[in-house]
């Protein structure tokens, strides 16, 4: 199973802006950095555009990026899970959050 996220603009024919996909395995890292509730549960949290979680992506990107080894704890044995996954998958739910902030939010797990 897996975390499809989107953006989706708002116009009329709701165009597909941006989708990342990543699979519930890292969920145990994304709780630990709070991103789960940005990423997995974003309007639960009332985040419903892309704005709304730019500023939380930046500041566990900081985290993931200060702090690696904690979060490396979490990686699975097999490696089809972790870290190196992880913080790319962020990076690049950052930049398209970055480039379409009106865009609102779909999360489907």
């Amino acid at each position: 199973m897996s975390l499809d996220f989107y953006l989706i603009s708002l116009s009329e024919n709701k165009e597909e802006l941006a989708w990342h996909n990543i699979t519930h395995n890292l969920i145990p890292m994304a709780e630990e950095s709070w991103l789960y509730q940005c990423l997995w549960r974003p309007t639960e949290n009332n985040m419903f555009y892309a704005r709304d979680i730019i500023m939380h992506l930046k500041a566990w990107i900081y985290k993931l990026q200060s702090d690696p080894e904690k979060y490396k704890k979490l990686n699975s044995d097999n490696w089809w899970w972790s870290y190196h996954n992880f913080l790319p998958f962020v990076k690049r739910v950052l930049e398209s959050c970055e480039k379409n902030p009106e865009a609102e939010i779909e999360s489907f797990v």
